[in-house]
């Protein structure tokens, strides 16, 4: 057979299960609402720089000038997480490029041309659709917009961030979760302990009462409670069946008394006719 649970571990279990379900429910909506600010402010950082880089170059890309459109791309050195970044012609031809250097010495051979061929494929089909388009494959955030000067399509920009910082940021957000969850858990587990006595203190004191009642055989008197919930009338209701019951058994206490004393009464008139009847007879075998 199964052990049963007392009352104290089950409202344990239940303010515990309640408070931690809300807490999850509460918490994985903040990692997810988190989640997505982080991707949509790399989102739009990219965009945002690929602006810039795109106005910049708008002049020196009608004027054909590749010094003054390397020079900008050079500029990205100054960011961490800029992969690559091409400013290409009308036809999608490479004009200038910019590749970091820290990001392609520790990739291999065979993943840097994945890379490019992801970027040529990307480029292609942001060629196709001529308008900004934006990507997030293999670990690489990038971003394809098209170039005007003064009205007129002088060619395209393209830009590849690196997203190894954003995922980082991720894994400690979620680490950061999974810690202050545990942490939750340690102090739910402790204070739900502790709320539950104030709901089973009252029920463990009604249960010695009866304990008690039944080792000593006897009704206690009624105890005074100063609570006027369901437990203060469930004493309430308790001490009033004591009470009835000390009531009865005064009454039988009572019948009993008077049921001894009328035996009694009985009892002495019996033997006295006994006796009377005993010096009738012995009177008339003294007359015979």
């Amino acid at each position: 057979m199964h052990k049963q649970l007392s009352v104290q571990k089950k409202m344990t279990a239940i303010i515990f299960l309640i408070s931690m379900l809300v807490m999850l429910l509460t918490s994985l909506q903040f990692v997810f609402f988190e989640l997505k600010r982080t991707q949509d402010f790399a989102k739009d950082d990219l965009n945002s720089l690929a602006k810039v880089i795109s106005s910049n170059s708008s002049l020196p890309m009608a004027l054909k000038d590749h010094v003054a459109m390397q020079e900008i791309l050079n500029s990205l050195g100054s960011r961490k997480d800029v992969a690559s970044a091409y400013l290409l012609s009308g036809n999608g031809q490479a004009l200038v490029s910019y590749t970091a250097p820290e990001i392609s010495s520790r990739l291999s051979s065979d993943e840097e041309i994945e890379f490019l061929e992801q970027e040529s494929a990307q480029i292609e089909e942001g060629k196709q659709a001529g308008t900004e388009m934006t990507w997030q494959e293999n670990g690489r955030l990038s971003h394809f917009r098209p170039v005007f000067y003064e009205g007129n399509l002088v060619g395209y920009s393209y830009l590849s961030f690196e997203t190894s910082a954003l995922s980082e940021q991720n894994i400690y957000l979620l680490l950061g979760w999974l810690l202050s969850m545990g942490a939750a858990v340690i102090v739910t587990f402790l204070l739900s302990s502790r709320l539950q006595k104030h709901i089973t203190a009252p029920i463990e004191e009604l249960a010695s009462r009866m304990r008690q009642i039944s080792l000593e055989k006897r009704l206690l008197d009624p105890e005074v409670h100063e609570s006027k919930d369901e437990f203060g009338q469930l004493f309430e209701g308790f001490d009033e069946m004591i009470k009835a019951l000390k009531e009865r058994d005064q009454l039988l206490e009572k019948h009993r008394q008077e049921l001894e004393l009328e035996v009694q009464v009985r009892t002495r008139a019996l033997e006295a006719e006994k006796e009377r009847a005993e010096q009738a007879t012995l009177a008339k075998s003294k007359f015979l």
